[in-house]
């Protein structure tokens, strides 16, 4: 999406549940760019996923978290909030010695399966937040939402 310049900034990533999770991706707009196109890109970056990964791809994404997993346990709060999650979200706190070997363990073949069994557009919600006119002038942060 940076490359073809649709948008300024993209991002993903998980939120982890006691049940079903949530899987979520947003990007902000280039002032060139329209709102259809960043969500037709966006949503062909999600599908990318469960189609052409590369194993380069792949292992730069484990090695980022491997790094914040372990940059992440630094401090006291820090290693306080994870053995909470793993308590909370877990079978067991001791999980919270083994997750990362488990992260560095999935496979293309995990990546690609999973990701053509739950990142489907019909289990899809698109969200369009378009500024109001003027509202950056009053310092307003109004929001007007589309389906």
């Amino acid at each position: 999406m940076r490359a073809r310049k649709v948008a300024a900034q993209s991002a993903a990533a998980v939120e982890s549940r006691g049940g079903p999770g949530l899987f979520y991706a947003y990007a902000i707009v280039s002032q060139s760019s329209g709102a259809e196109t960043a969500s037709d890109a966006l949503g062909a970056e999600v599908a990318r996923l469960g189609q052409d990964v590369t194993q380069g791809e792949l292992d730069k994404a484990k090695n980022q978290l491997r790094a914040s997993g372990t940059f992440g346990r630094q401090t006291t709060y820090q290693m306080a909030e994870e053995v909470q999650h793993f308590a909370l979200f877990h079978v067991s706190p001791e999980e919270i010695n083994t997750d990362l070997d488990r992260y560095s363990a999935v496979t293309l073949d995990d990546l690609r399966r999973v990701a053509q069994k739950y990142l489907v557009l019909a289990n899809s919600t698109a969200i369009v937040v378009n500024p109001v006119a003027g509202a950056g002038e009053s310092g307003g942060h109004q929001h007007e939402e589309d389906e």
